[in-house]
This record gives C-alpha cells, structure tokens and sequence, in this order.
C-alpha cells in the first residue's frame, strides 16, 4: 500500500536511530516493568519517519498489519499488541491498539495519553515513554477494577451471568479491527 518494506515488529523499531542505545535499554526497562504487570499484554514503539502527504492514522494502522512478527512474537501475541507511532520529523503520533485490548480503553483515554506525553517527543525525551507507560498501567488497573466492580454486582444473578457472558464473547469475537488515533 506504502510501497515501503515494514520492519518487524519489535519492542522498539527505530530504523533511522531516533534513540541512543542507552536510551534504548531505558525504554526496553520501562517496557519490561509494564509487561510484569500485564504479562499479555504486548507494547511496541514505531519510530519512523514517513513523507508528509502520507496518512499517519493509515499508516500506523497499514504497519499493525503488515508488520511480519518479531524474533520473540508469536500470531496470537500481535492481537494483544499497543502500537505506539511516532513520525520523527512531522511529529504525529498514533496509538493502534490491537483486537483484544481495543474495547477496554476508549478513544478519549487514549487521546488523553497521548495529549499527556506529546511534548517530550519532540525532545527526544524518554521520560514521554515512560509517562505513556506509567499513564497506560494506570488506565488499565482503572479498567480492571470497574470490570471487577460490574462482575461482581452480577454474581448470584443468572441473567447477569448470561449477560457478562456475552460481554465476555463480545469483546474477544469481535471483528478484528484497530482504533488509530493521532494527537
């Protein structure tokens, strides 16, 4: 579609060397600590850049898909991927989450993510990544309690069981799709 050759899909694909290796090792840590707390969950960093007539919603969406997996990725592991794009000389970002994640945080909290950590890019700050980390595990911990909280209202009711039953299917049949959403 781009005519370009994606990369794979890593933790950090920086082709053009936006980040120093210490930088690197910086965000692979903060990325580390994140997946301790959300084992299935899978983040990469897109850092890349792309010519200015050039749809950064599309082509963040484009990569998610094309992208072959990774040396430590498996099929099932890209449906519970967060892409985090970057474009390093226009400076527009998009978050792309992936089928499995996508009906638990809405478009509003994944503006307020972005909108939180869009000036440090600019940067070239690692403290952006680590902020949009640090705000991500907090806006999921959120989610999780209020979907405890909701379940748990449910419990001894059997049409409340059918009914998170069904939410349950909903939200992991749902038709495979991405949310893209550019600060």
């Amino acid at each position: 579609m781009f005519g370009l050759q994606a990369p794979a899909m890593e933790a950090i694909v920086d082709p053009k060397d936006f980040w120093t290796t210490q930088q690197k090792k910086s965000i692979l840590q903060s990325i580390a600590r994140f997946q301790k707390k959300f084992p299935q969950l899978r983040l990469a960093f897109l850092f890349t850049d792309v010519p200015a007539h050039y749809d950064f919603h599309l082509y963040a969406y484009w990569y998610c898909n094309v992208a072959p997996l990774g040396p430590d990725e498996q099929t099932e592991d890209r449906l519970w991927t967060i892409l985090f794009a970057y474009d390093t000389k226009m400076h527009r970002m998009a978050v792309v989450p992936c089928y499995k994640i996508e009906p638990f945080v809405s478009e509003d909290q994944w503006d307020t993510l972005l909108r939180a950590t869009q000036n440090s890019w600019k940067l070239r700050d690692t403290c952006g990544i680590e902020c949009f980390i640090s705000l991500l595990r907090e806006c999921l911990i959120d989610v999780s309690q209020r979907f405890k909280r909701v379940v748990n209202r449910g419990k001894g009711n059997v049409i409340g069981s059918w009914i998170w039953f069904f939410l349950y299917l909903w939200c992991f049949l749902w038709p495979f799709r991405f949310a893209v959403k550019e600060c």
